[in-house]
């Protein structure tokens, strides 16, 4: 159950930790029997968490309880009191109502099935005399199963389910919430990172002249997009690059739920990229590479806030792509997926045994490091195109590029590779005739329909510095983000 496997988990021998949670049960009994006193004649409702397992409490699981608390509150906008309680059984919350139990009990009903998280939310409902009141629609049958849609009950007396099934349906919500949650948590940090993002993307589509790639001159290797097709692209995307950063902020020391959160957010910016290009990919090998970078980078910045004014451009830089790759190893699983779901990387890596953009992920993205420290140590205003399309040759010379293998087989890789380090070696990119050179490799790339993904892999090379140099660690120095809409 890797989802919650960062969240609270008690030390204590199983029989204490049995007897403390029924302890808490009891007490959290005899706390709604004192709320009702206290409010004679209204509904009460207890929100709590419907979490199997020993692990109950976390700052994600109260996040998650807050967002009901929220959902009640809009569908009870008149609610007489609310109380709050945090515990080690888990966290959990009273309300009264003046309205009818059966009413409130519809009304809740209703919320628990809002969201795909919300199976996890229990209403629980009482009457003026304590009583505790059922939806007369579920005729005795109950919630509905974490994994499927029967009755819960049933599945339990049939054991249709393992533990594992439940424990990874758990998981799934719970991260389902995390990565909605993204689009209302934004801090300064988050903001200040997705617009550096956005500048990085901007930068490489604007970049020119590009062997074999789309730049505001012509489409290179491509017929099937333009110039304003990547700037569409990256309006639509661009929302997307703060929650990255939001979701490194949120989930720490749980790498595997992390990807599985940034994996959720990255679905949603690859709809949004092909709804705006007319379902062309322009942008997919961008949207997961700066997915990871930007997930390691508010990780890294939300442990090391404190201490970034000790914290050198390079070393932030070394230690977001050592979370990056820890991350990215998580996403060589990927291979040994079903041959129905086989992609071009995946026939590569079958092939050829390349693992493509997965493995530059898993390794800490290797082949950006050198001009990415090149980049890093010039001031901002000598980032030019001279110097930008430098990094770029240097990044094809290293690449294992599955897109080229793709248009142009293994011999294509190897040529390019060839290609980029003669150019390198022969100062050719020193001169004041490098567009010259440039635009004679552009020719050849061109004519034989060859396009480097690598480009891919550019945006971080100028995010990255930036993201140091500009402190978008620094941006928000309050312990928690900002929150809006959710708790």
């Amino acid at each position: 159950m890797s989802a919650v496997r960062h969240c609270y988990s008690p030390d204590a021998p199983q029989t204490e930790r049995l007897a403390a949670y029924l302890e808490e049960k009891e007490a959290r009994v005899e706390r709604r029997e004192a709320f009702a006193r206290r409010h004679s004649g209204d509904t009460v409702v207890q929100l709590a968490l419907n979490i199997p397992g020993r692990i109950k409490d976390s700052a994600l699981l109260r996040r998650l309880l807050a967002s009901g608390m929220s959902e009640f509150a809009l569908q009870f906008p008149q609610f007489t009191e609310c109380a709050l309680i945090n515990a080690s059984a888990g966290p959990s919350a009273l309300f009264a109502a003046a309205e009818t139990p059966q009413s409130v009990k519809e009304k809740t009903a209703q919320l628990e099935a809002l969201h795909p998280w919300s199976r996890l939310f229990d209403f629980d409902v009482y009457d003026a005399g304590g009583k505790t009141v059922s939806l007369a629609s579920r005729h005795g049958m109950g919630r509905t199963c974490f994994v499927c849609s029967r009755p819960a009950a049933l599945c339990m007396r049939e054991k249709s389910h393992s533990a594992e099934d439940v424990a990874q349906s758990v998981t799934d919500r719970l991260a389902r919430f995390a990565a909605y949650e993204t689009a209302f948590t934004v801090s300064a940090a988050a903001r200040r990172a997705g617009a550096l993002a956005l500048r990085a993307a901007l930068y490489e589509v604007g970049l020119q002249p590009k062997p074999g790639l789309v730049d505001p001159a012509h489409s290179g290797s491509h017929e099937d997009m333009d110039f304003f097709t990547f700037q569409r692209s990256a309006a639509a995307i661009s929302s997307f690059f703060p929650r990255f950063f939001a979701a490194g902020e949120l989930i720490a020391d749980d790498p595997a739920f992390l990807l599985a959160v940034l994996r959720l957010i990255g679905l949603e910016a690859e709809e949004a990229m092909y709804e705006a290009t007319g379902h062309i990919n322009t942008h997919k090998g961008l949207i997961f590479s700066l997915g990871l970078v930007l997930g390691a980078a508010g990780e890294v910045s939300a442990a090391q806030r404190e201490a970034f004014d000790e914290l050198d451009e390079k070393t932030f830089i070394k230690n977001v792509l050592d979370k990056t790759a820890e991350l990215g190893r998580l996403t060589l699983a990927d291979f040994t997926g079903r041959p129905s779901e086989e992609t071009p990387g995946m026939r590569a890596h079958r092939d050829y045994g390349l693992t493509g953009i997965r493995g530059e992920a898993a390794a800490g993205f290797p082949a950006i490091e050198t001009p990415l420290l090149a980049l890093c140590s010039l001031p901002e205003a000598d980032l030019d195109a001279r110097r930008l399309l430098e990094a770029l040759f240097e990044i094809m010379s290293e690449l294992d590029d599955t897109t080229l293998v793709r248009r142009g087989g293994i011999e294509a890789l190897a040529a390019v590779k060839r290609c980029a380090r003669d150019l390198l070696q022969s100062g050719a990119l020193r001169q004041a005739s490098w567009r010259d050179a440039v635009h004679a490799v552009d020719r050849q790339f061109v004519a034989r329909r060859l396009s480097p993904g690598g480009r891919s892999r550019l945006p971080l090379g100028d995010a990255l510095p930036h993201l140091a140099r500009a402190g978008a660690v620094k941006a928000n120095r309050c312990s928690q983000p900002c929150s809006r809409g959710i708790g």
